[in-house]
């Protein structure tokens, strides 16, 4: 019989998977969160030659034994088993210029603040001057290091950086409160690597990619409850798609992110 693992957390789900490397058995895991199922797809791309079925599902699964029929990774939602596939997304505005389709003036209130977690990263200076480009007047780029924007910096509008540690709630509060219903909209762009096999990856290397990265989102989701915002964006990343040797932390992290994306969306926030 196949061994039926049910962590009921990503530090659960870590230790079991650290107690069985090396053993030839196979081993089905049963995950409820996209988290643990994007963890899991690391461990895939880390040990390729280990016979291990993910099962994704919220609902009970009876019976101790999942066939995998090539599979590595199997969903059960409403009675239905499936596997996952990539398929073309075609964007609205697909035959304009990505440029003009993505990034509208009118996205950018003239009196609004718009705040970028990250904003000194790649990403987030790429968010920040395409927004000014496009109409943004006030941009906050939060950063956990600076206070000051790089010498060379370039745009028409000299953006505010406010140092700030995400992974501290009254330290976000603080930034929210100096700006308050002037926040018109949020884009959650940082994020912290720790890598190392799954073997090497301890509790702290979690916690070094989990505290901005998902801390941070939630943080970020409490202060702006009240607030009236005309976007709330997540920078996830293909690790959690894909998985990533190396990269158990980083993509349980981001499968996180997804999570929240998916249920901010269902109720329309």
């Amino acid at each position: 019989a196949i061994e039926v693992l049910r962590p009921s957390s990503i530090d659960e789900l870590h230790s079991a998977v650290l107690a069985r490397m090396g053993r030839e058995e196979p081993l089905c895991v049963v995950v409820k969160s996209e988290e643990q199922a994007a963890y899991m797809r690391a461990v895939h791309a880390e040990q390729p030659g280990w016979e291990v079925t993910t099962v994704m599902t919220r609902s009970e699964l009876d019976g101790g034994v999942v066939l995998t029929d090539g599979e590595g990774e199997w969903r059960l939602e409403d009675g239905e088993w499936s596997v996952r596939r990539m398929q073309r997304l075609l964007l609205p505005g697909a035959g304009e210029s990505m440029n003009d389709a993505v990034y509208q003036e009118s996205m950018f209130a003239a009196d609004g603040t718009y705040v970028i977690s990250g904003g000194l990263g790649y990403i987030g200076q790429l968010v920040a001057k395409a927004m000014i480009e496009h109409g943004a007047q006030r941009v906050v780029l939060l950063s956990s290091s600076r206070s000051s924007l790089p010498e060379d910096w370039e745009g028409k509008v000299q953006p505010v950086v406010e140092k700030c540690d995400l992974g501290d709630l009254g330290d976000v509060q603080r930034v929210f409160a100096a700006y308050g219903s002037t926040i018109r909209g949020i884009v959650h762009a940082a994020g912290v690597l720790s890598d190392g096999t799954v073997g090497e990856l301890g509790r702290e290397d979690f916690e070094r990619v989990y505290r901005p990265k998902v801390g941070g989102a939630m943080n970020l989701q409490e202060c702006s409850k009240e607030l009236d915002l005309d976007f709330f964006v997540l920078f996830s990343s293909i690790a959690s798609g894909f998985g990533g040797g190396g990269q158990t932390n980083y993509a349980a992290a981001n499968g996180a992110l997804d999570a929240l994306a998916e249920e901010r969306a269902a109720r329309g926030a």
